[in-house]
């Protein structure tokens, strides 16, 4: 319980300073909802790279993702492979196109981060970035510290009758 509440605590909305422009950014107001959300979401991000055997995080991905987004993501994940059940670039974009904002899915990458291996995962930034009718958007930074790389990532997460899934994540393309 101490190592959630330290997640929290070090994942603090920032705001931003504008030096050279007057531009008022509206602040979105957490409720409480919206922070058991944010923990929620670092937990298991925090526990999905916790584990070391390849069925343990497919079934945590699984369980953490809308069967919509766990689809996709696989369909992302693997474009272009020689397998059997692989889709190119233009039938994913096909398949996927009414349902996600495709050029940012993450082809050819894992999930959440696009390194394919890790070490020592920490969420340094998650901010909420709006809420509304039970779909929370997070502007997220998943820090690796053994391999000192970042990776910046949007995540909606909804509520539903069975807790909190993730419905979509944006990857930006490198």
């Amino acid at each position: 319980m101490l190592s959630i509440t330290f997640l929290v605590l070090s994942c603090n909305e920032r705001t931003a300073n504008q030096n050279t422009t007057k531009i008022v950014q509206e602040e979105v107001q957490a409720t409480p909802n919206d922070q058991a959300v944010k923990a929620w979401l670092i937990k298991n991000i925090t526990d999905y790279f916790a584990v070391q055997e390849l069925d343990s995080l497919n079934i945590m991905m699984q369980n953490m993702t809308t069967p919509d987004y766990y689809e996709y993501k696989g369909d992302a994940t693997n474009v272009d492979l020689y397998t059997d059940d692989a889709l190119n670039e233009q039938e994913f974009y096909q398949k996927w196109k009414d349902k996600f904002d495709t050029k940012n899915a993450g082809i050819g990458v894992g999930f959440l981060i696009t390194g394919q291996d890790w070490g020592t995962i920490i969420v340094n930034k998650c901010d909420l970035q709006s809420q509304k009718d039970g779909q929370y958007i997070f502007d997220v930074n998943i820090h690796d510290s053994d391999f000192k790389q970042d990776y910046p990532i949007t995540v909606t997460v909804i509520s539903t009758d069975n807790g909190f899934r993730i419905a979509d994540i944006k990857q930006p393309v490198e």
